[in-house]
C-alpha cells in the first residue's frame, strides 16, 4: 500500500512531469500532424489532472526512486499493483 507523505514528495513528482508537459506542449504547437497535436493536447490535460491524484504521484515518485536505487523488487511490486488497475493505464 502506498501512502502520501508530507515530505514534499508530491511536489517532486509533479516536477518530474514538467519536461513531459513541455515536450507535449511543443508538439501541440509545432507539429504538422493533426493527430499528433491532438494526442499532445490530450496528454497535457492528463498531466494537469494527474497533479491532483496524490496516490498516482506518490507511486510515480516511488517508482522513480526505486529505479534510481536499482531496487528491482520494488519496481516489480509497483508494476504488479498497477497492472490490475485500469485508472493507472495510459490510453
Amino acid at each position: 500500500m502506498y501512502f502520501i507523505d508530507k515530505t514534499n514528495r508530491e511536489k517532486r513528482a509533479v516536477d518530474s512531469r514538467r519536461s513531459d508537459y513541455k515536450e507535449a506542449e511543443r508538439i501541440a504547437k509545432t507539429s504538422n500532424d493533426p493527430g499528433a497535436r491532438q494526442t499532445a493536447r490530450k496528454a497535457m490535460e492528463n498531466f494537469k489532472k494527474e497533479r491532483y491524484d496524490g496516490t498516482k504521484l506518490s507511486m510515480r515518485q516511488s517508482l522513480i526512486n526505486a529505479h534510481r536505487q536499482g531496487n528491482t523488487e520494488e519496481v516489480k511490486d509497483i508494476q504488479d499493483y498497477i497492472k490490475g488497475k485500469n485508472k493507472y493505464h495510459n490510453e
